[in-house]
């Protein structure tokens, strides 16, 4: 089995991901490419980019000064996708939490209703 391990600034997984959380780290093997990897816990500096960039992103106004409708839109369609989504998540969080998979898709379920 080949290995790596890599700091993941962003996931965007091409296979399926298993994902597995050991204390303040989170290990993903994507099943396909047999790739575990892991992501760290972010340092301070890797939180004031985030921030930097979702201000940045506030002020360019893509967002921020987008119409209501346009807004409603674009979160009706992260709720579909979201639900297209829900087994996998119910299986993640299962995974990492210890519930059981009815109780995590009753429980994620509802989710799309809050966008």
């Amino acid at each position: 089995m080949q290995q790596a391990s890599q700091r993941v600034q962003g996931i965007q997984p091409r296979h399926q991901t298993s994902i597995v959380q050991v204390g303040n780290r989170v290990a993903a093997s994507q099943t396909e490419a047999d790739l575990p990897l892991s992501i760290s816990e972010p340092t301070t500096n890797d939180i004031n980019d985030v921030v930097a960039n979702a201000q940045s992103a506030f002020d360019s106004g893509i967002w921020s000064r987008a119409s209501a409708l346009h807004r409603s839109k674009v979160l009706s369609k992260l709720a579909h996708l979201l639900e297209e989504q829900l087994p996998r998540l119910a299986e993640i969080e299962t995974m990492q939490v210890g519930r059981t998979i009815r109780e995590m898709r009753a429980q994620l379920g509802r989710l799309p209703e809050w966008l």
